[in-house]
Formats: C-alpha cells, sequence, structure tokens
C-alpha cells in the first residue's frame, strides 16, 4: 500500500500498526513527539536507538510515494533562515493542507508572522518518523528538503519582510 493522501496515509498509518514493526519503545517514542506543539525533537535520536528502528523507518519509507507532497507552518523568520543556511532539524509536517490550514489558524505564536508552505520531498531519507495520525504528519529531516523544492502558499517570507515597519 502507497501513501500519497491524507486517506491513504491514514491507512498506511494503521497497516505500519499491524505490522509487528512499531514495537513499544517505536510507539513511546511517536507519542513523546506529540507532546509539544512543534514537536519534541530530542525523541528523534531515542527512536533512531530503538531496537528494530531501521525495519520500521524502512517500512515506513517504502509505504510512501515520492516525490511527497506535505505543508508546513513555520514563522516567516524560521523560513528565511532554513532558505538561506544550512539548517537541518526534524520537523513534522503534514499530507494534509486543511490541517495545515487548521495549524495556522490555531498557532500559539500569534505574535509572530507566519508562512504556510508546500514542499515536494524527493529524498526518502528525509523521512524519519511516524507523527502525529490526527494530523496526517510525518517528521522530517528539515536538512534533506532543498529550499528549491518548497512553495510559499500563504504568508510573506520575502527578505526584509520581518512583518515590522520599515524605516
Amino acid at each position: 500500500m502507497i501513501a500519497a493522501t491524507p486517506f491513504e496515509w491514514s491507512r498506511v498509518y494503521v497497516a505500519l500498526d499491524r505490522s509487528g514493526l512499531v514495537n513499544d519503545k517505536i510507539r513511546a517514542c511517536e507519542a513523546a513527539w506529540g507532546t509539544e506543539f512543534a514537536g519534541n525533537v530530542g525523541v528523534v535520536d531515542a527512536i533512531r536507538k530503538a531496537p528494530g528502528y531501521p525495519e520500521y523507518v524502512q517500512a515506513l519509507r517504502s509505504s510512501l510515494q515520492f516525490p511527497l507532497i506535505l505543508y508546513r507552518v513555520m514563522s516567516a523568520e524560521a523560513f528565511k533562515f532554513w532558505t538561506e543556511t544550512q539548517y537541518s532539524k526534524p520537523v513534522a509536517a503534514t499530507l494534509s493542507l486543511e490541517f495545515a490550514h487548521l495549524v495556522k489558524n490555531v498557532h500559539p505564536d500569534n505574535t509572530t508572522k507566519l508562512v504556510l508552505i508546500k514542499g515536494s520531498v524527493t529524498d526518502p531519507l528525509a523521512i524519519l518518523m511516524r507523527g502525529r495520525i490526527e494530523g496526517y504528519e510525518l517528521v522530517v529531516d528539515s536538512g534533506r528538503v532543498k529550499p528549491i523544492e518548497i512553495t510559499v502558499l500563504e504568508g510573506d517570507a520575502s527578505p526584509g519582510n520581518d512583518g515590522h515597519p520599515q524605516p
């Protein structure tokens, strides 16, 4: 089964869960990821050390259709930093544009200018683990997604535009 849409991802998520490849340690890491709004980044190191991780992540990657279209909400400042530097951090991204809109609307920092981006993930090694099932999430290594593969759908991430009046 190959996933490219939120519905297909739900089916793949359940199939992977039932495959026997998701042991208690991996399941605990996945649950820990979801304890923070932006994800618990420290969990990625723990899951990589979990027994069975290579088989789990291989099954996960092989169940996805590449290029994989994902959506993410982030601050315009973080987006600018990411596109201008060598930046690699585990981040959550969703297969659902509708869910990305919801995240943007309920983002806890309403003082920050946000952008909604669409990315085409071409490198299967970018996929690190499953994220929150209710958010159709995958945890992605942002360093394996090239800025050229990203489109800003909403918000202004242009250089020098930090949302504050310019002199």
